[in-house]
């Protein structure tokens, strides 16, 4: 049984986070997930109550009930964290290599952007869904992206952990200005930047076409619209300016400034706002502290603001 942000089961207010301590009282046979950290279990005569709870704001607070027979545990240790993966289709040796990947993954970003915000990440297989459900610390996952992980496609899994650092521990203005962009197309290109990492710059660059190539289709066309206009990702045209466009521009802005002043912008970014609603005039104002002339400012703007991918 799955209770989430769309099911108000819980005080909810869309645009805004909090800190939550969440005690579940359930029979002895059930288990209980949700988001953040697990405090702990206490096992009654005729029930248990199990205890999460968070000490950074969260965006939902995402509630799982389940039979404790239905999942088998797997659990690992990860640079002074714990990474669970609660799974009931994958054998042993494929469940290794995923938590090998999510291992991975997690120590470049905790490397690269700052400290992991929680003691542990739950991985959760989900039935009878297709995407994966991104929560704080939380990552329910889908056949479809399941089926990927067997398979050793691990681009959802790296995508969904780069949240953890932008938007599941910064968090962007609900539906504001520049929105799906920062929540979207940001994780994307940190993505990419664990693919440079562990398989070179080709992959990179590889990674980075797939999506621009697609959105090059109708670049600059009727069908084209300015990443700061994408209100909901509702069309197959929007989500390629997001997903494909909106990687580009964070390239764009990487090269202007240099490796190191990007490495410093993400990392102040994170420190900054862990916990807190960043929004997009407030990420461009951190972005000028290391445009010394305003060149890559202005060159953002524009390509926010425009359609295709001409700067001029």
């Amino acid at each position: 049984m799955i209770f989430d942000r769309g099911y108000r089961w819980y005080p909810l207010i869309p645009d805004q986070i909090a800190r939550f301590k969440l005690t579940a009282s359930v029979p002895n046979e059930y288990i209980v997930f949700s988001a953040g950290d697990f405090v702990g279990k206490k096992k009654l005569a005729d029930h248990s109550q199990f205890l999460w709870e968070s000490k950074i704001p969260v965006f939902k607070l995402p509630l799982i009930i389940a039979r404790s027979s239905f999942y088998n545990e797997t659990v690992r240790k990860c640079g002074g964290k714990e990474i669970y993966f609660y799974s009931f289709s994958v054998d042993k040796e494929i469940k290794e290599k995923i938590l090998s990947e999510a291992c991975s993954t997690l120590k470049f970003y905790n490397e690269f952007i700052g400290e992991y915000h929680h003691h542990r990440l739950t991985l959760i297989e989900t039935p009878e869904m297709e995407g994966t459900n991104i929560g704080t610390a939380l990552l329910m996952i889908g056949t479809t992206f399941i089926d990927a992980f067997k398979q050793g496609q691990y681009e959802n899994l790296q995508l969904s952990i780069a949240c953890q650092w932008m938007a599941g521990g910064v968090f962007f203005e609900f539906l504001g200005k520049g929105f799906w962009f920062l929540q979207l197309s940001f994780p994307h290109y940190l993505r990419l930047m664990y693919l440079e990492k562990v398989k070179g710059k080709d992959a990179f660059i590889k990674g980075l076409n797939k999506g621009l190539d697609a959105y090059k289709e109708f670049a600059g066309t009727d069908k084209d619209v300015p990443i700061i206009d994408v209100d909901y990702l509702d069309t197959k045209e929007k989500g390629r300016v997001i997903y494909g466009k909106g990687p580009y521009v964070f390239d764009q802005v990487r090269r202007q400034i240099g490796d190191e002043n990007w490495l410093k912008f993400i990392r102040d970014i994170y420190k900054d706002f862990k916990g807190r609603i960043l929004t997009c005039d407030e990420f461009i104002n951190y972005l000028s502290r290391y445009d010394r002339d305003g060149t890559c400012v202005s060159k953002l703007e524009k390509m926010l603001s425009r359609t295709g991918l001409s700067e001029d």
